[in-house]
């Protein structure tokens, strides 16, 4: 396991109940990991990642804070065809 999924597993683990924490984990998730895509029905953010605890933990703040129209899927890794990519996506 490289470093980077290492340190990513771990502060995945951190407890946080405030939700100004929330909203600023989430703008760091949005910022590196986020696609933000207009569409006819509205707005779509999609997160896409290869860590399963970092979507676990990006699913489980969205769903708890803002929205139960929240859905996940997993797709291999186009490129390198080894990796699975963990998608959520709130519409």
């Amino acid at each position: 396991m490289s470093f980077s999924n290492r340190v990513k597993n771990e502060a995945a683990k951190v407890k946080i109940d405030r939700s100004c924490c929330v909203i600023a984990e989430l703008a760091g998730f949005v910022r590196m990991n986020g696609h933000i895509t207009l569409r006819q029905g509205g707005p779509e953010i999609r997160f896409v990642t290869e860590n399963a605890s970092v979507a676990r933990r990006i699913f489980t703040f969205i769903k708890r804070f803002y929205s139960d129209d929240v859905s996940s899927y997993v797709s291999k890794n186009s490129a390198l065809k080894k990796n699975n990519n963990y998608n959520i996506v709130l519409e």
